[in-house]
């Protein structure tokens, strides 16, 4: 099988939805099929170059490689608009090279609409991979050759809206990788993690990761034990925001923005963390399946997240859920977790339990197969 991922951020940003397409790109070649990326310049295929052929379009001028919305960015629409006619003038550019692929993979709304004007042509099919949910999404998907859901919250929005069945398959995660044995980060900006209670979470620094709620936490915690040390790992459009509120509340040395790291660091700082905490109200957000919590657990970590309570209960046990606005809540589950060790292991078991179900080689085969079943279509 000759399959393309198409998808514009995933060869210059890094984030949950680059990090599935990669997984996935890289394991369907693992299994014999020859697999390409058409996306944006940049750095983050380079480890996969020699298993993967990489098709690129230019970035375009000043346009920073984060994800943003409207009310950050007046000029999103014009970029997104830019972009996708590069995307469209390399398909065709691809096909007249005589480049034809037996299924396209896509994962967002700007690649589903390139891939139904492409498909109306040259009857290439595609199947759109949900990475969250949003009704936009919901409507274009359903005009796909197959859906896959990554979570049952997705799969009932497409039923429920839009009237169609989508394959509920999960995000699958490298236990290999993350997992409670191997390095780990002693030090960073010159601060003793060993000496620290450390609690961590992952995320692009955006609007809807709620970041300075953490901090809120953060300044609740770290009043009531200043052994408490808060790492953020990710970057993004609201840095200075948060780096100002990090000073206003005097938590310099009880938090670290780490910015961007790499896979092999990521796993080493899960294994020195002591809890992974999220603030991001997940079903609010549509991020109904976040795959940091499934690679926390599998790292060895508690979790606590937040979430609409009544809206949560398929995936309640995967930590401790607490209410979207209760700081001092959230606060008070750190401190307990940190300070109750029965409860943390018995939060560390469950949760490693739960990551098991989620290995990448029990997932990959049903990946493939809807890829399969689109071209057998024909």
């Amino acid at each position: 099988m000759k399959i393309l991922f198409l998808n514009r951020w995933v060869g210059a940003q890094v984030g949950g939805t680059e990090r599935h397409i990669k997984e996935l790109a890289l394991r369907l070649a693992k299994r014999g099929h020859e697999v390409h990326i058409l996306t944006t310049e940049g750095e983050q295929l380079e480890a996969y170059k020699s298993i993967i052929k990489t098709w690129y379009i230019t970035r375009n001028p000043r346009e920073a490689p984060h994800s943003r919305g409207l009310n950050d960015d007046p000029w999103l629409l014009f970029y997104g608009l830019l972009s996708g006619m590069k995307l469209l003038l390399k398909l065709l550019w691809l096909r007249f090279k005589g480049i034809k692929y037996d299924v396209v993979s896509v994962h967002c709304n700007l690649e589903a609409i390139l891939m139904f004007i492409y498909r109306m042509f040259f009857g290439t099919p595609y199947v759109f991979v949900f990475e969250g949910y949003t009704s936009l999404e919901g409507r274009l998907a359903k005009y796909a050759d197959a859906q896959i859901a990554i979570s049952q919250t997705v799969a009932d929005n497409c039923l429920n809206e839009f009237g169609y069945e989508a394959n509920l398959i999960s995000i699958g995660i490298d236990r290999n990788k993350f997992t409670p044995i191997g390095e780990r980060v002693h030090e960073f900006n010159s601060i003793r993690l060993d000496d620290k209670k450390v609690v961590l979470t992952v995320g692009r620094l955006g609007p809807s990761k709620r970041i300075p709620m953490l901090l809120s936490v953060a300044r609740i915690v770290c009043k009531k034990d200043p052994d408490f040390l808060f790492l953020i790992v990710g970057e993004g459009l609201e840095r200075k925001r948060i780096e100002k509120i990090i000073a206003d509340y005097g938590l310099q040395g009880n938090v670290i923005l780490t910015g961007r790291v790499s896979d092999e660091i990521l796993a080493a700082l899960y294994r020195s963390a002591d809890i992974f905490a999220s603030t991001m109200n997940v079903l609010k957000t549509g991020d109904q399946f976040m795959i940091v919590y499934l690679e926390a657990m599998s790292s060895g970590l508690p979790v606590i997240w937040t979430s609409e309570v009544s809206e949560a209960k398929k995936v309640e046990d995967w930590g401790v859920l607490v209410p979207p606005e209760r700081t001092d809540l959230l606060a008070e589950k750190i401190l307990e977790i940190a300070n109750n060790k029965e409860l943390k292991q018995n939060l560390i078991k469950r949760g490693f339990d739960i990551s098991e179900k989620y290995d990448w080689n029990r997932l990959i085969a049903q990946y493939e197969k809807v890829y399969i079943s689109v071209i057998k279509k024909e």
